[in-house]
């Protein structure tokens, strides 16, 4: 597909060039067709006009037209045509929408365009999605009524395409809020946060996933605002914050909203909740992820996760790995594949936990062919196990390699998120650990410490200083050792875990030859006689 030029005359934030531009995608011919609003009253001429967004007040034609951005009040349709943004006799909306020459009209054709994006090839985004953005953010400011749906699809877009930090965020946090604006900016927000989450900006996300909740909850729904807290406590779960995840979940099955949402979304609930006490070993593990082992949605997760935790509390591991070959076998092979992944990646864990590392690199390996060209990130996560893998076999330079090769530019996505940036760096980190490159392995603790404290990050910071302390140790500075390993003690404490579970995640235990902070721990030499 050619981008055509950009209209001559008009400046590339125009909001008129930018309807005629989008729309020229698909009805090539002169530039001038493309003027939306313009009115059949003033240019009379033949019913093919019509085509170019003329008025079908006085153009009538087939029922098509309406397609392209005319009357529906005399051009009635399916209801499907409502994936275009165009309001219609049938389709909720204001009325203003379907009538040419009204003061709103113009837009119709905006959001026709707009409307494409969320079905189109992403070159469209990525060619000029500034111009797009620039349009999107005026008309929340102007016309928000209008602009949701919109705002909507840029923003989903924008997300698997081309995710990147956006200006609309304080265009939609503007948006009045009433009663009919509740739920439209609520997903508005819902969409934004999503996008805030797939960079790993937590703070950010945070902050509108919890906008988004008071509104779905003012507005009565219910199932959304469960949705939001669900998603802020799984954030916490990422920067390793378990204790803040496990306590929010709880106040949302103590709250009203409880009684009143499905029992697939009550499993979602359940889901995060257990995977947060999984860290803190609170729970016995034979107690974790039971609660919804019937739900259609949810069982297989709940089944695979119940068997992780198995391994991770210690289980036998052969038990183990037969169940999760039995549940891989029940995974879907196409369509939605995340359970079949995550089979993947516990069956990878055990492989390498029990010194398996072959068959850990043919798991691993699976799980990357399985995203690559659909899931950048989760490409990127799995190959830089991949990396770590090929380190403990003895191959450090491939290692390297592997980890360096995975990081160049995805084809449609601007950059990894910074979480992806994290565990790449601690990656690399501890493979120049079982390389013996300590100054290299230092240079790379100290990039993610640094990333950790940008996004609040508690665990890959505590790893990292542990990794810092055994460095110490090694070159004979026990007084520095100690000062890292009681650093990471205190982490431990922040997180909720317990400091000699710190490293049961086979993936990120750092080299079994390191015992620095088992030793520490322990209170064993050389840590008896240190003083803090």
């Amino acid at each position: 597909m050619v981008v055509p030029p950009w209209p001559f005359g008009f400046p590339r934030g125009s909001s008129l060039a930018l309807h005629g531009w989008i729309f020229s995608w698909f009805f090539p011919g002169p530039l001038w067709w493309f003027l939306p609003g313009l009115s059949s009253r003033f240019l009379p001429g033949p019913s093919w006009w019509s085509l170019l967004g003329l008025s079908s007040r006085f153009l009538p034609g087939p029922s098509w037209w309406f397609l392209l951005g005319l009357s529906s009040r005399f051009l009635p349709g399916p209801s499907w045509w409502s994936l275009f943004g165009v309001s219609s006799w049938f389709l909720a909306g204001p009325s203003s929408w379907s009538h040419p020459g009204s003061s709103f009209w113009p837009f119709t054709l905006h959001y026709l365009s707009v409307s494409f994006f969320y079905i189109i090839h992403a070159d469209i985004i990525i060619s000029d999605h500034l111009n797009i953005e620039h349009v999107v953010a005026f008309d929340l400011a102007h016309i928000p009524e209008e602009t949701y749906r919109a705002c909507v699809k840029f923003l989903w877009c924008l997300r698997w395409h081309l995710p990147r930090p956006t200006t609309l965020a304080p265009a939609i946090f503007n948006i009045v809020e009433n009663s009919s604006a509740r739920e439209p900016k609520a997903r508005c927000l819902w969409h934004l946060s999503s996008l805030y989450a797939t960079l790993s900006h937590h703070t950010e996300s945070m902050k509108a996933f919890k906008a988004a909740g008071a509104l779905y909850l003012a507005a009565g729904n219910h199932k959304m605002a469960a949705c939001c807290i669900s998603q802020c406590a799984d954030i916490y779960r990422c920067q390793g914050r378990f204790i803040q995840s496990q306590r929010v979940l709880e106040g949302l099955q103590h709250s009203n909203s409880w009684q009143h949402i499905s029992e697939t979304t009550k499993a979602c609930v359940w889901f995060y909740l257990h995977r947060a006490k999984m860290y803190t070993f609170t729970t016995s593990a034979d107690e974790l992820f039971v609660n919804s082992l019937d739900d259609k949605v949810w069982s297989l997760q709940f089944k695979i996760y119940h068997w992780r935790a198995k391994h991770y509390y210690g289980g036998d591991i052969m038990q183990v790995k037969t169940h999760l070959e039995d549940l891989l076998s029940q995974c879907p092979s196409t369509g939605n594949l995340q359970a079949r992944r995550e089979a993947l990646k516990a069956l990878a864990e055990v492989a390498f936990c029990g010194g398996r590392l072959s068959d850990a690199m043919h798991r691993l390996q699976e799980i990357i062919e399985m995203c690559e060209g659909r899931d950048p990130n989760n490409a990127l996560w799995f190959t830089v196990w991949k990396g770590v893998v090929a380190s403990n076999q003895g191959h450090h330079d491939l290692a390297r390699e592997i980890i360096h090769k995975a990081s160049e530019p995805f084809p449609f996505c601007a950059l990894p998120s910074t979480h992806a940036f994290l565990h790449r760096s601690y990656g690399l980190a501890r493979i120049e650990l079982n390389a013996g490159e300590y100054d290299r392995a230092v240079s790379h603790f100290t990039a993610t410490i640094e990333g950790c404290d940008i996004q609040g990050g508690l665990d890959f910071k505590a790893s990292s200083i542990c990794g810092l302390g055994e460095i110490a140790l090694e070159k004979g500075d026990f007084v520095l050792a100690a000062q890292r390993f009681a650093e990471t003690r205190s982490l431990c404490t922040e997180m909720g875990v317990p400091p000699r579970k710190l490293f049961n995640l086979s993936f990120d235990a750092l080299p079994s030859r390191f015992e620095g902070w088992t030793l520490f721990v322990e209170g064993r030499s050389p840590f008896t006689n240190v003083d803090m």
